[in-house]
C-alpha cells in the first residue's frame, strides 16, 4: 500500500498546487496585505516598516539605514494544515487516485481562501496596531504624533438598512477620511487610482444589497451615479457580534500600503499520507500544511462606517 499512496501522491500533488495557485486570481489577499517572504522558518519575523516600503532620497553624507517607524513589527508565523481522508479500499477498488485528486483540489482551494481569511481577521477582530490602539479607533497616532480617527459616525433613517442615497454619502465620507489619513510613501497619487483601489466590506445582506446598487446601477434618475464600477464589493458572512450593519472600506492604492503585514515562510510542497493508519483503520489521512503569519500594518489605509 505504501507504493500505492507514493504513486498516489506523486500524481495528485501537481493538481492540487495548481488548484492552489490558479484559485480567485484576483484574490483579495493583494488588497487586504502586503505579503512578505520569509523562507528562514524563524520562531519570530521583525518587520522594518522602511523594509516594506522603502523610499528613494538623495543621497548626502553618510547613508543611514531608513527606520519607518520607532520599532519593529514581530509576526509569529505559524503551522496551519488541512487533512482529509479516503477510503483505502479504493485502492483495490481502482478508484483511489480519482478519490484522493478530488479531495486534493479541496485542499488546495482551502489553502488559498484561508490566507485571505487570516489576514482579514486584521479587520474582523480588530486586532492592535502599531500605536496601541484598535485597528479601527477614534484615538490613533500618526509617527509624527498627530492624532487622527478612522471610524466615521453616520445617520441612517434605519441603521440596518442604508437607502442608496445614504450609501453614496458614506462611501463620500470615507474616501475623504482616506486621503486625510494617508500615509502614502509616494507624494503624488492619481484621483483614478484611488477609485480603482477602493474595496468595500459589507456585514448583512441589506447593506450588501444597498452597496450592490450603487456599484451598479448607471444613474439614480436623473442623477448619473459617479460611483459606478468605481469600488468592489465583498460580503463578510462571519461578521462578528455587533458589526453587522458597520461598513469597512479599504484604500489599496497600488504598491501602497495595506491594513495588514502577511508573511509566508512557507507555501504548501505537497501531499502527506498517514501510513501510520495502514493496519489500524481503513480510511488514510493526508493532507498538506504550510506556515504562515499575519499581522496588523496600517491603520490609515481603512475606514469603519458605523450607524
Amino acid at each position: 500500500m505504501l507504493s500505492d499512496l507514493k504513486s498516489i501522491a506523486v500524481k495528485a500533488t501537481p493538481i492540487a498546487l495548481d488548484i492552489y495557485d490558479k484559485t480567485d486570481p484576483t484574490t483579495l489577499l493583494s488588497s487586504v496585505a502586503v505579503v512578505v517572504s520569509d523562507p528562514s522558518l524563524a520562531e519570530e519575523v521583525n518587520l522594518e516598516w522602511a523594509a516594506v516600503f522603502p523610499e528613494m532620497r538623495k543621497w548626502v553624507g553618510n547613508r543611514v539605514a531608513q527606520q519607518g517607524f520607532a520599532g519593529k513589527l514581530k509576526i509569529r508565523p505559524e503551522l496551519y494544515e488541512v487533512t482529509l481522508d479516503f477510503d483505502s479500499l479504493d485502492i483495490a477498488r481502482g478508484t483511489a487516485l480519482f478519490q484522493a485528486t478530488e479531495k486534493a483540489t479541496r485542499i488546495g482551494r482551502s489553502f488559498a481562501v484561508g490566507k485571505v481569511q487570516l489576514a482579514y481577521r486584521v479587520l474582523r477582530e480588530n486586532l492592535i496596531t502599531y500605536d496601541g490602539q484598535d485597528f479601527f479607533d477614534a484615538n490613533h497616532q500618526h509617527p509624527d504624533g498627530t492624532l487622527a480617527s478612522n471610524l466615521i459616525n453616520v445617520v441612517r433613517a434605519n441603521p440596518a438598512a442604508p437607502d442608496v442615497a445614504e450609501a453614496r454619502e458614506e462611501m463620500a465620507a470615507a474616501v475623504d477620511r482616506l486621503m486625510a489619513n494617508a500615509i502614502l510613501r509616494d507624494e503624488l497619487v492619481r484621483s483614478e487610482e484611488v477609485r480603482k483601489g477602493l474595496v468595500v466590506f459589507a456585514k448583512s445582506q441589506k447593506v450588501w444589497s444597498a452597496y450592490e446598487k450603487l456599484r451598479t446601477e448607471k444613474s439614480f434618475g436623473a442623477d448619473p451615479n459617479l460611483w459606478q464600477g468605481a469600488f468592489d464589493l465583498v460580503r463578510d458572512f462571519k461578521p462578528r457580534p455587533g458589526t453587522e450593519n458597520t461598513v469597512d472600506i479599504i484604500l489599496a492604492t497600488p504598491n501602497g500600503p495595506r491594513p495588514a503585514i502577511f508573511v509566508v515562510s512557507r507555501e504548501p510542497q505537497g501531499l502527506k499520507f498517514d501510513t501510520s493508519k495502514e493496519f489500524s483503520s481503513r480510511y488514510i489521512p493526508f493532507g498538506m500544511d504550510a506556515m504562515y503569519g499575519a499581522g496588523a500594518a496600517f491603520w490609515q489605509t481603512a475606514v469603519r462606517v458605523l450607524p
